[in-house]
């Protein structure tokens, strides 16, 4: 997640380099291995992600009822939504805490 939140703004120098026949940035090049299922949760995250409320210089916490909303959405078997749960709130701490350090300069 914390590659994530550093790199994912810079993905545009991925696709200059590429057109421009230029070497790769190394951060893209070392970029960690990422399963299909942790993917999919990164995804998941950043879809839910847009469900947050943001207001006076800080972002809140993803709602659970959009988190559920999204599994039903999803068709999420009933026996996966608990660490579904539980993996989007532990991305939303590592998130929210990116964000406050970000905003703390």
């Amino acid at each position: 997640m914390e590659y994530e939140l550093e790199h994912r703004p810079n993905e545009f120098v991925v696709d200059v380099a590429l057109a421009r026949n230029q070497p790769l940035p190394e951060w893209y090049i070392n970029q960690p291995v990422v399963s299909s299922a942790e993917n999919y949760i990164l995804e998941s995250f950043w879809k839910l992600s847009t469900c947050r409320a943001i207001g006076f210089g800080f972002s809140g916490q993803i709602p659970y009822t959009a988190i559920l909303a999204y599994l039903a959405n999803e068709r999420v078997s009933l026996d996966l939504h608990r660490m579904f749960v539980d993996l989007i709130y532990q991305l939303d701490a590592v998130y929210l805490k990116h964000q406050q350090k970000k905003a703390e300069g």
